[in-house]
């Protein structure tokens, strides 16, 4: 692996190089100094002066924009130094190559040639076209699976990384509502309706193993993408640890760490159910949840797919184990799933009531006013008991 990531190094370091000192020779012959060539981004200034469209540079803010403008470049320099459409496509795709060939080819510069704009708004359709019809047939796959295995396999390279984004990054409103990498955001702000460490540790020496905890957050972007008001499912194990389905894989990790409770929180509510479990049962239940460890997370939601696992499938499965199935289920974009909030109405309106499950707590905050600071402030309170 490292020899290769040395060889593409390589690769890319002498490509650069020839590119660079290709664009010292075409600037000369447009007139330009040499020492240009050699400046980030100035360089690609200059092409664009060279093209006889300097204000269209600023483009480059626009990075989605600034690909199909680029397209355009590459055609006025073609036809300021008498090349054809075709070679603007290759200068554009293999620079490596088409850089060298403007550079010391009989290739003479003429300021007042033009390109064809006829041509230019083709490929600019046909880019179009191209894209829009990638874009029909992801989304005809993804309310589609199942159809063609293939196709569902590029969807998943597609949908996976996208997916995960989701559960990565957060925003923060306290820093300019900036998009942050999960792990390499420090601190986060904990706002007074965000449940704390401190305030949630009091009631941990409530729960007992295998005790079923349902979240609900703020601040991830999934927190806006996930319609639920209860969005992540877990079960407790021992010791403060806890078993759930990561957005990586099935895994056993510190209470602490749920929804970034150790470096500021991001938690707005957390409810706890204990199911009434004989001892058979609940050898069954170690067995199962055990047994899935290490099993990779399911951005496909698939409930048929056994092989991977969502956090409610795998909380849901679990039960199943112990012959307790859960009924309800949702419509997400392109299937059913069980999702954290079908568990959380089905646990209190049909087990609740039929003594399989108790409830164990439901704590939420809410804004009370404190006479002594004068103000309205965050008060934790568990909604069971209201």
């Amino acid at each position: 692996m490292e020899t290769t990531n040395l060889g593409t190094s390589t690769l890319w370091l002498i490509s650069t190089i020839i590119i660079v000192i290709a664009k010292w020779f075409i600037f000369k012959k447009a007139w330009e100094k040499w020492w240009k060539a050699i400046v980030p981004i100035y360089n690609d200034y200059i092409l664009f002066k060279i093209a006889w469209r300097k204000k269209w540079f600023w483009w480059i803010l626009f990075p989605p924009v600034y690909l199909f403008v680029k397209i355009a470049i590459f055609f006025d320099i073609a036809k300021k130094f008498w090349k054809s459409n075709q070679f603007a496509l290759w200068l554009y795709f293999i620079p490596v190559i088409f850089y060298p060939i403007l550079a010391w080819w009989k290739a003479k510069y003429d300021s007042s040639k033009k390109m064809s704009w006829t041509l230019f708004w083709k490929i600019v359709a046909g880019i179009t076209w191209i894209v829009a019809l990638f874009i029909w047939a992801f989304v005809w796959v993804l309310y589609h699976p199942g159809q063609n295995e293939k196709l569902d396999e590029i969807r998943l390279k597609i949908q996976t990384p996208m997916m995960k984004m989701l559960s990565d990054y957060l925003i923060d409103g306290r820093a300019n509502n900036y998009l942050w990498l999960i792990d390499e955001h420090e601190f986060f702000h904990n706002d007074d309706d965000m449940i704390s460490w401190e305030e949630f540790e009091p009631y941990i020496n409530q729960l007992q193993r295998w005790d079923i905890i349902f979240t609900d957050w703020a601040k991830y972007i999934s927190s806006i993408v996930i319609p639920w008001t209860r969005k992540h499912a877990l079960i407790y194990l021992w010791s403060w640890e806890i078993i759930d389905a990561t957005s990586k894989w099935v895994t056993v990790w510190e209470l602490k760490d749920l929804d970034n409770l150790s470096r500021g929180s991001l938690l707005k509510q957390i409810i706890a159910f204990r199911p009434n479990l004989t001892d058979e049962q609940k050898e069954e239940f170690i067995q199962f949840a055990f047994d899935q460890l290490g099993k990779p997370y399911d951005f496909d939601y698939n409930k048929e797919d056994k092989d991977a696992y969502y956090c409610s499938e795998l909380v849901a499965d679990w039960l199943a184990s112990v012959w307790l199935d859960i009924s309800y289920e949702s419509k997400s974009i392109w299937k059913m799933v069980v999702s954290p909030e079908d568990a959380v109405n089905y646990v209190k309106e049909v087990w609740i009531p039929n003594w399989e499950f108790e409830d164990i707590f439901w704590l939420a905050k809410e804004y009370k006013w404190n006479e002594e600071l004068d103000k309205w402030e965050g008060v934790m309170i568990d909604k069971n008991n209201l």
